[in-house]
C-alpha cells in the first residue's frame, strides 16, 4: 500500500500548497468565497480556482490589499492604471486599486453543493471503516490508516471529476454575462422634496424595500420610499429640510436595503446626497411683491414694509412668517405714495438681505 501513501501525502500536499497559493506567487491557487457580494455568479464558500493571467473587463478577479484580506470581485473598468472592481450583488463599486494587487483571475468555480456534500461523505464513510473495521476484516497497515489514504484520493479526484462535468451548475466556468446591479445616478428631486436613485439593472428587478433610513445632524430617521422598475424615490419630511437649511447642513445620508430577483440582494448601503437650496424668486410689478419660495420646505423669512403718504417719518410694519413649499405671497403696495421693502431669509444657514424701492412719490418705482 505504499503508492497510495504516496498518492495521499502528494494529495495534502497539493491542497495545501494550493490554499496557499496566493502568498507564494503560484501560477495556481484555490481560494473560498466568504461573502455574497457575488452573488448569483458566486455564492458564499464556493471554492474558486485562479490562475496568473491577464485579464479585462467582465473577467473576476482576486485583489489582495494585505496578506490576510481579499476580495473576489468583477472587474468593472480598467483606467489610468488602476483597477476597478464591484461585486455583482453590490450597488457601487470598489475604490480603484493598483493592478499589482490583482492576484489572479478565477478560470474555475467548484461550487459549494458539489465540494461540501463530498466532504461530509468522504468523512463519514471513513469513519464507518474504522468503526467496522474489525468486523469488515479490513487489515490495517503498519504504516496507517488503508482507508484514511484511500479517502482522500477518493475525494480529491471526485471533487475535480464533478466539478468539470456536472451539468447542472450554471457557475462552474465564470466568463459569462451575469445579472448585476449599479447606481447610474443619485440625485434631489426639488419639485418634491425627495431623493431619487436609479439603477442599471441587468437581468434583476428590484422585489422590495426592506429598509429606509435617512441620516442627518448626527439624527437617523425612518423615511418613507417606493419605487418602479429601475427607480427607487425616498422622502424626505419638510420640516428635516426645513432644518437643514436653518443649520446650514446640506448632505444628508440615505441607507437602503433593497431585495432583487433570484436570490440577489443589495447589502445595506449609505448614499451620500447633496442639497442646494434656491433664493426666493422676489418680483416687483406696478407696485405689487411677489415673493416664491421654489424650495420643497417652508421658507422662514423677515418681511419689513417701510412706507409713508406724506411728508415725514416713516412707517415701519413687520411680520415674520414661514413661505410654505411652492407658495407665493403677494404684498400689494400700490396703495401707498412711498414704498420700501425689506426681505430677510435665510438660506444654507447664511442670512440674506434684499431690499428693493416698490413706489415713489405714487409711481411703480419700476
Amino acid at each position: 500500500m505504499k503508492w497510495l501513501q504516496v498518492i495521499a501525502y502528494l494529495g495534502l500536499f497539493a491542497i495545501i500548497i494550493l490554499s496557499l497559493g496566493r502568498f507564494l506567487g503560484l501560477p495556481v491557487f484555490i481560494a473560498l468565497v466568504a461573502s455574497g457580494s457575488m452573488i448569483p455568479a458566486l455564492q458564499p464558500l464556493d471554492m474558486v480556482v485562479a490562475a496568473r493571467e491577464d485579464y479585462g473587463v467582465g473577467d473576476i478577479v482576486i485583489w489582495c490589499s494585505t496578506p490576510m484580506y481579499c476580495v473576489i470581485h468583477r472587474v468593472v473598468e480598467i483606467r489610468n492604471d488602476v483597477v476597478i472592481t464591484r461585486g455583482d450583488a453590490n450597488p457601487a463599486p470598489d475604490p480603484p486599486i493598483s493592478p499589482g494587487l490583482v492576484r489572479g483571475v478565477a478560470i474555475l468555480v467548484i461550487p459549494r453543493f458539489v465540494w461540501i456534500p463530498l466532504l461530509i461523505s468522504s468523512l463519514a464513510l471513513y469513519a464507518v471503516l474504522e468503526i467496522h473495521r474489525g468486523r469488515l476484516r479490513i487489515p490495517r497497515p503498519p504504516r496507517g490508516p488503508v482507508t484514511a489514504y484511500t479517502i482522500v484520493i477518493f475525494y480529491s479526484v471526485s471533487v475535480f471529476l464533478l466539478a468539470l462535468t456536472s451539468p447542472i451548475s450554471p457557475v462552474l466556468f465564470v466568463g459569462f454575462s451575469v445579472p448585476s446591479a449599479e447606481v447610474v445616478r443619485i440625485g434631489f428631486d426639488d419639485n418634491n422634496g425627495s431623493i431619487v436613485i436609479i439603477y442599471n439593472l441587468s437581468d434583476l428587478e428590484i422585489m422590495s424595500i426592506n429598509s429606509c433610513t435617512l441620516i442627518t445632524m448626527n439624527t437617523s430617521i425612518n423615511c418613507t420610499s417606493h419605487f418602479s422598475d429601475n427607480s427607487v424615490w425616498i422622502e424626505i419630511p419638510s420640516e428635516v429640510l426645513r432644518k437643514m437649511n436653518l443649520d446650514g447642513v446640506n448632505m444628508i445620508k440615505v441607507g437602503l436595503n433593497i431585495s432583487l430577483s433570484k436570490n440577489a440582494s443589495l447589502l445595506t448601503y449609505l448614499y451620500p446626497v447633496y442639497i442646494s437650496p434656491a433664493r426666493p424668486v422676489i418680483n416687483i410689478t406696478k407696485g405689487v411683491v411677489t415673493i416664491h419660495n421654489p424650495n420643497p420646505f417652508c421658507l422662514d423669512t423677515n418681511i419689513t414694509i417701510l412706507w409713508a403718504n406724506t411728508i415725514g417719518p416713516w412707517n415701519t410694519s413687520s411680520s415674520s412668517r414661514c413661505i410654505e413649499p411652492k407658495e407665493t405671497v403677494r404684498l400689494d403696495l400700490g396703495i401707498y405714495r412711498y414704498a420700501y421693502i425689506r426681505i430677510e431669509y435665510i438660506i444654507n444657514g447664511k442670512t440674506l438681505i434684499e431690499q428693493k424701492e416698490v413706489m415713489r412719490d405714487g409711481r411703480p418705482s419700476s
